[in-house]
């Protein structure tokens, strides 16, 4: 009697000894120094020199020698008896063939081939402890069970051309890995909790029904599921994947989730077809499932993605750019979701809430949008918005970057942006390579258009200070108040111009044009010039009638397009003059022609 006594149940022993006994075998089974037979004894030595893998044959091939009637079968079956229809190796310890010298290291497969179970058997090899690489081959088990719970496997595990009825590896611990290729999974196969290294494989493989790979820790260097059919449920809820991972050109027929699973490397999905939802969500916001590139490669995506793609509380950035716009397409097919608590970027600010109205909520994305648009210019790193929450009567933004940043860096870059972005005016006499022309025209006639906006608006009763206040929330890294002082001084100032340009336009206007000049101040955030220079023109203008102001600005709409045309910057120049000298005023000196140009053009076109 083997003196084997089972793991998950004390006092329960060996119980192929009582087969042996019973005469199932051909032999009494050889028992080692400790009473453990071939089965359970852990002495190598002892096992080769007893040809164990005869034991092992002779075991499996009681299924071909003995047919017992429905009577006795399901007494066994029910009983838990032994027998030929539950192969009981729970504990046992199995080796191959032969085993070579610690030198040379050689090895011998256990093999396991061409076995036909015609009626329902179960293999089970809970708690055992296989030595040597395994291969099973060419079998016909569609009617059994093979149940490797708790078993170590310490090389690696083929399954192959094989047809099994259940499968289960819960909690068993796979170090040299499991590689299935052309198998059949008539009911139901069980993964959770295993621990697998090396790699993992599977091939040609078809689940008629669910597959459950929970908790599974996948501690190998590759995770790779091709050409594989699941008919049933594919759960791997709360799996970690520690290498890389592809899944392509398979089929799930029922739900595909990934709840609270965890990727540590790459992930790669091609080409596969998703005939239900598949869930990339997460429960824990410490845990948001990516941390290394994410593909998703499409051979016909609408067609492929059936029902959904559902996302949350992921690192939803993490997803390769080209990839990201597939998905956005899927999104507008409503095949996509993407929650609220998916991290899209690498680095995002927080949520910027304001409160708006239909004119400045308009107003507060194009200035969102204008600020994007310089700081990509003027840094060269990527800066985007996005609008998660648009209602009438408020707006929710976060700017993003995809940049290798800290968040603190990208605080310390936005603050710089925002600071530069105010301070930045049209291109000036110094700028002369077209792409910064262009960069600065485009930066400031977007900012001016925006001012002129509100100026506008505020000039028709439609706009106030708290607006403009509201609208600054959209580009707020360095603090509010005085921003909005400014922007409302600057919106006045563009409200002044507005009115000169009407009364210069105006041939018989009563009002006194002067002092509408008079209160026009200088912005030196807006104005490419000094403001001394700004009030001595200022005062020139201010002493000129109606009709040599209509003159002036005849004499600047007029100028070619070459804004760099200093012959006809001169004339203007000289024409001031002599009006100035006309009216008994100071001839203005000192003041280059480009910079008369430009204040005159500030105050009297805009």
């Amino acid at each position: 009697m083997c003196n084997f006594q089972r793991k998950d149940h004390p006092g329960i022993t060996c119980k192929i000894s009582i087969i042996s006994s019973g005469k199932l075998l051909s032999e009494k089974m050889p028992l080692d120094k400790k009473g453990l037979c071939i089965f359970h004894s852990r002495d190598i030595d002892f096992k080769l020199k007893n040809k164990f893998d005869r034991w092992l044959d002779a075991m499996l091939g009681q299924s071909r020698k003995h047919v017992p009637d429905d009577d006795e079968y399901e007494h066994r079956l029910v009983s838990g008896e032994p027998g030929p229809f539950v192969f009981d190796l729970r504990g046992a310890y199995l080796i191959g063939k032969e085993r070579g010298s610690k030198e040379t290291g050689k090895v011998t497969e256990i093999l396991i081939r061409s076995i036909e179970f015609e009626y329902d058997t179960e293999v089970k090899l809970d708690y055992a402890e296989i030595a040597d690489p395994l291969r099973i081959e060419n079998c016909q088990v569609k009617k059994g069970i093979l149940n490797f719970k708790h078993t170590i496997v310490n090389a690696e595990l083929f399954i192959t051309n094989t047809h099994i009825g259940t499968l289960s590896f819960n909690d068993a611990r796979l170090n040299g890995g499991l590689l299935m290729r052309n198998c059949d999974l008539v009911n139901y196969a069980e993964f959770g909790g295993m621990v697998v290294r090396n790699v993992f494989q599977l091939s040609d493989v078809h689940f008629k029904t669910h597959a459950f790979f929970n908790s599974t820790n996948f501690a190998c260097e590759s995770v790779l599921i091709e050409n594989t059919d699941f008919l049933g449920k594919a759960e791997f809820g709360l799996a970690t994947f520690h290498g890389d991972v592809e899944i392509q050109e398979s089929r799930f027929d029922q739900l595909l989730s990934f709840s609270n699973a965890t990727f540590k490397g790459p992930v790669c999905f091609t080409g596969n077809k998703y005939e239900d939802n598949v869930q990339f969500t997460s429960n824990d916001r410490s845990n948001r499932m990516f941390y290394e590139e994410v593909r998703f490669i499409f051979i016909d995506k609408f067609s492929e993605v059936q029902q959904r793609l559902i996302f949350d509380n992921v690192n939803y950035y993490l997803i390769s750019g080209p990839d990201r716009k597939e998905l956005a397409a899927l999104e507008r097919r409503n095949k996509v979701t993407v929650g609220a608590g998916c991290i899209k970027y690498r680095v995002q600010t927080p949520l910027i809430h304001i409160d708006t109205r239909d004119v400045t909520g308009n107003i507060a994305r194009e200035l969102a949008y204008s600020f994007t648009n310089y700081f990509t210019s003027s840094t060269g790193s990527n800066l985007g918005v996005e609008f998660v929450d648009k209602r009438i009567d408020s707006l929710s933004l976060f700017y993003f970057t995809d940049e290798d940043i800290s968040q603190v860096e990208f605080k310390r870059r936005l603050k710089k942006a925002e600071t530069g972005y105010w301070d930045s005016g049209p291109p000036g006499p110094d700028d002369v390579e077209e792409a910064e022309i262009s960069r600065k025209v485009d930066n400031y006639v977007s900012k001016y258009a925006i001012m002129v906006k509100m100026a506008m608006l505020r000039d028709r009763g439609q706009w106030s200070s708290i607006d403009t206040k509201d609208v600054l929330e959209a580009v707020s890294f360095t603090g509010i108040d005085k921003r909005t002082m400014e922007l409302n001084q600057t919106i006045n100032f563009y409200i002044d111009i507005m009115k000169i340009r009407k009364i210069v336009a105006q041939a018989n206007s009563q009002v006194n044009i002067a002092e509408v000049i008079k209160k026009v101040e200088f912005k030196p955030k807006v104005q490419p010039y000094s403001e001394a220079d700004f009030e001595e023109i200022k005062g020139v203008l201010t002493r000129l009638n109606e009709a040599e102001l209509q003159e002036l600005r005849q004499d600047l709409v007029v100028l070619p397009a070459d804004e760099m045309d200093f012959t006809a910057m001169e004339k203007i120049s000289l024409r001031l003059n002599e009006f100035a000298a006309k009216h008994g005023v100071s001839i203005v000196d000192g003041i280059a022609s480009s910079a008369i140009f430009e204040i005159l053009k500030a105050i009297m076109i805009g």
